[in-house]
């Protein structure tokens, strides 16, 4: 199965999405903000097939979601958003699948399966 990077502020959903993904067989790392993201990726921590970046949970600054982008590679991104999210961002993360608020964790476990798979 896949490895996978969870970003998701909230420590509730990030409990819940962690626990569905992980009950599909992927590995998970789960990060509470994008910076320890980075962090994680930077030391060699985690190498994700694919990561997924809650936008709406997170206060992070343009430049380091770029850098978390850059950092992937060309692993798909799904990207949870609000309704009122920039749109600007969105386009310079290149995100693989937008997940629009509200959502359920399968719709996430979807998604996550879905990109990997195509």
């Amino acid at each position: 199965m896949a490895q996978v990077l969870l970003v998701v502020g909230d420590w509730r959903e990030r409990a819940l999405i962690l626990a569905q993904l992980q009950e599909e067989g992927h590995t998970v790392h789960a990060a509470h903000t994008v910076r320890w993201a980075i962090a994680l990726l930077v030391r060699g921590l985690a190498a994700p097939d694919v990561a997924v970046v809650d936008l709406v949970t997170q206060d992070a600054a343009e430049q380091d979601l770029v850098t978390l982008r850059g950092l992937i590679g060309e692993a798909p991104l799904v990207l949870c958003t609000g309704v009122y999210e920039q749109a600007d961002i969105q386009d310079k993360l290149a995100p693989t699948r937008v997940l629009v608020r509200p959502f359920r964790v399968q719709d996430v476990v979807n998604a996550v399966r879905e990109v990997i798979s195509g």
